[in-house]
């Protein structure tokens, strides 16, 4: 099998974590075939560069409108676009032109076009559901629909250092500095702490406002957010969740060697994804926010950069992460892509509520960051780009009894049981769930800084078929007393080891 090579250097933090199913290890890939594709050089569009692939930068992004029309944006740099530098870029910015089109899968033809003039690399698209988008150009923000129109819908007065959008796509997310104040010596405690602002995406009213030592990166949901508490000792880790830091629950404890990735496939529910400490297995199981185990699945073969995203209505999710490349012939890059990580994208879809695999396939050319992958709305179209072929997957209809696993699991029901994993003579019992709620929290209190993997330094990508993830870790600088010692006391589940 092919490795990645150790001596690129990434942006960012590579993470660890396993795709979802059920608790087997799973083997070689063997990708479904599409029932369509479409050549997007017909549109300008002549794929992304080893450099734009694998560095922390937006280039592109893939969303479906409705089941019948894609939304597809690239960086026009790579159709040769010539750029006017405007007075107000300043040479602090990254100016660039991002092309956007709306394409009819039914015939291939182009409903809508435009040019976006950008000013950063950061991520500038998200889908809000039903057709609209999200975009942000510098500090603003604008409302788009099937037709590329524009609708301002907030600038903010302050640099944004992060923005995002809720995983459940309610509320927007704004990070940026805190403002300096009068007093010279609360203006040096504040000059490095960030802000953190949720927006109602529809009145734009500011529904929480929290501070936090460093940009976040936040991944939360309009409920709450989730973080973990590290016990060294043991190896194991506190899953909490809640909407602040004084008013956090206990759902589950994990055991694993590296950082548990924490991620919201869908409104009611939490993926934890963890490393194996013997061998190169990643394990993954997913909990409603009650605390309810719904699935798991064990792989058997390294995972990096985990991604999830829904349909719709939350039946069916996508789960995407990078490996090594499981070609056993060496690699053929061109001389352009020598030296750079040698691995694939690895998509599959599941069912919310089980985690039944519907489709798996792979990108031959990985992209990290950017969804150059997208469900339809109602979960029945897949979408993937690799290289500049967009592919298109039909997908099964959902079956009666997946369909009533899915009520119950938005109903977080207390009765749901777990599909039986696999393996012989394990149970799947709930950790203990203990409300670890305090008094009211003043608006703009602190919030508990998690173990975070968003703003370590830069390292290098290690190798795959080696050991697993970072270990250990530090704990969790808000972790006090009493987390510590619930951290210490808290049986695991088999679902958790």
């Amino acid at each position: 099998m092919s490795k990645i090579r150790p001596h690129v250097t990434f942006l960012g933090l590579l993470v660890w974590v396993c795709l979802a199913g059920l608790e087997v290890a799973t083997g070689q890939m063997k990708p479904a075939r599409p029932y369509t594709q479409v050549d997007l050089s017909n549109f300008g569009y002549s794929g992304l560069s080893p450099l734009n692939r694998f560095r922390e930068r937006f280039n592109l992004s893939l969303n479906f409108v409705d089941s019948d029309h894609l939304l597809f944006t690239f960086n026009a740099h790579s159709a040769q676009v010539l750029l006017e530098r405007r007075p107000d870029c300043a040479p602090t910015n990254s100016c660039h032109i991002v092309r956007a089109i709306v394409i009819d899968l039914r015939n291939s033809g182009v409903t809508a076009e435009t040019d976006w003039y950008l000013y950063d690399y950061r991520r500038y698209l998200w889908s809000l559901g039903h057709g609209r988008f999200l975009l942000r150009r510098s500090n603003s923000f604008f409302l788009v629909g099937p037709d590329l129109q524009e609708k301002l819908l907030y600038s903010s007065p302050d640099e944004l250092l992060w923005s995002g959008i809720t995983a459940d796509r309610k509320q927007l997310i704004l990070e940026s500095r805190v403002q300096a104040n009068t007093n010279a010596e609360q203006h040096e405690q504040n000059q490095s702490k960030v802000k953190i602002e949720f927006r109602d995406v529809d009145s734009l009213d500011v529904l929480k406002t929290f501070t936090a030592p460093a940009v976040w990166e936040m991944k939360a949901l309009s409920s709450g957010y989730a973080d973990s508490i590290h016990n060294p000792l043991r190896q194991t880790w506190l899953i909490q969740f809640g909407d602040s830091a004084g008013r956090r629950r206990d759902l589950m404890q994990v055991r694993s060697p590296c950082w548990p990735d924490l991620l919201f496939p869908t409104d009611k529910t939490l993926f934890v994804g963890r490393c194996s400490p013997n061998n190169d297995a990643y394990s993954v199981s997913v909990f409603t926010l009650g605390g309810h185990p719904l699935w798991r699945q064990r792989w058997s073969q390294n995972q990096f950069d985990p991604a999830v995203l829904s349909s719709d209505d939350g039946s069916r999710i996508v789960v995407s992460t990078v490996t090594a490349n499981r070609d056993e012939q060496e690699s053929t890059s061109s001389d352009d892509e020598v030296g750079w990580p040698d691995v694939e994208q690895d998509i599959r879809v599941l069912e919310a509520a089980t985690g039944k695999e519907i489709l798996e396939t792979e990108a031959k050319t990985a992209i990290l960051k950017n969804e150059n992958y997208s469900l339809s709305p109602d979960g029945d179209r897949l979408a993937v780009v690799d290289g500049t072929k967009l592919y298109l997957y039909d997908l099964p209809p959902m079956t009666t009894e997946e369909r009533t696993r899915y009520v119950a699991m938005n109903a977080d029901a207390p009765d749901l049981d777990a599909p039986a994993a696999s393996s012989a003579g394990v149970t799947a019992n709930d950790s203990p769930e203990q409300d670890n709620q305090t008094a009211e929290e003043e608006p703009g209190s602190d919030l508990a800084a998690p173990v975070r993997k968003e703003n370590r330094a830069p390292m290098e990508l290690p190798k795959v078929s080696n050991q697993g993830a970072k270990p250990g870790g530090s704990d969790s600088p808000s972790s006090n007393e009493q987390d510590a010692v619930r951290a210490q006391n808290l049986p695991i589940s088999p679902w958790c080891k």
